[in-house]
């Protein structure tokens, strides 16, 4: 027995054209529905831009939040670098003492505290001694400067005539006159020792000398003080 196709049923439109009813006919129920819906934007455009700029906008967001994500990893990949780096230069500046055996970032962290703590106590040791050493320095030059190894002469009239006031080291240094030099002008410029006094102040000898003007000349004490500093 031969088969034999179905035949479609047609339905006679008004303008004598055929169309396909039953179930040859095509369901444009959604395609209309499209169409209605460009056709409402096409006769509205500012519905149609509002609806595009939504959507570029969820894109947008959408970008920006994998820019953020991928930003917060290499943020923390540069941070975790760092901190190894910096982790790393501390523990090269611990003695091997301290970084010996198998320890954690914590026990490192706990030891390289301890050792700051214990070369700051070592500064202020040292920064002691060296206030100590300091001065101990200060008064060893104070006692070598040249105005404490030099002699000191002042003359002032009194009332026996001139008085003499030498004040020189205990320990005299070469090319200091001593006071039989003092003594000798004096009495070379006239004047006549009646007293002379030597005592110890202040790691100095002072001597205190009185002489009567001999024959009533005339004594200039400034011109005589200049003259016996000058020796």
């Amino acid at each position: 027995m031969d088969f034999i196709p179905p035949v479609p049923l047609f339905d006679v439109q008004q303008d004598g054209f055929l169309a396909a009813t039953g179930a040859n006919k095509p369901d444009n129920r959604k395609r209309r529905s499209s169409w209605a819906s460009l056709d409402g934007c096409d006769a509205n455009p500012n519905e149609y831009k509002k609806k595009v700029s939504v959507s570029f906008d969820q894109f947008d967001g959408t970008r920006n939040e994998n820019q953020k994500k991928i930003m917060h990893r290499d943020a923390e990949r540069h941070r975790r670098q760092k901190m190894a780096t910096l982790f790393g230069s501390l523990r090269s500046l611990l003695p091997p003492e301290h970084v010996k055996g198998k320890r954690s970032a914590s026990d490192h962290m706990h030891e390289a505290t301890i050792y700051i703590r214990h070369l700051q106590k070592r500064i202020e040791g040292l920064n002691g001694k060296r206030e100590d050493l300091r001065e101990e320095a200060l008064l060893v030059t104070s006692d070598c400067s040249p105005s404490s190894q030099r002699c000191n002469v002042t003359v002032r009239t009194c009332r026996v005539g001139v008085e003499v006031v030498v004040s020189t080291p205990t320990i005299t240094k070469s090319g200091l006159p001593p006071l039989s030099t003092l003594l000798s002008v004096l009495h070379g410029e006239g004047l006549d020792i009646i007293n002379c006094i030597s005592c110890k102040v202040n790691e100095r000898l002072l001597h205190t000398i009185e002489a009567k003007v001999i024959d009533d000349r005339s004594i200039d004490p400034s011109e005589l003080q200049q003259k016996l500093a000058d020796l």
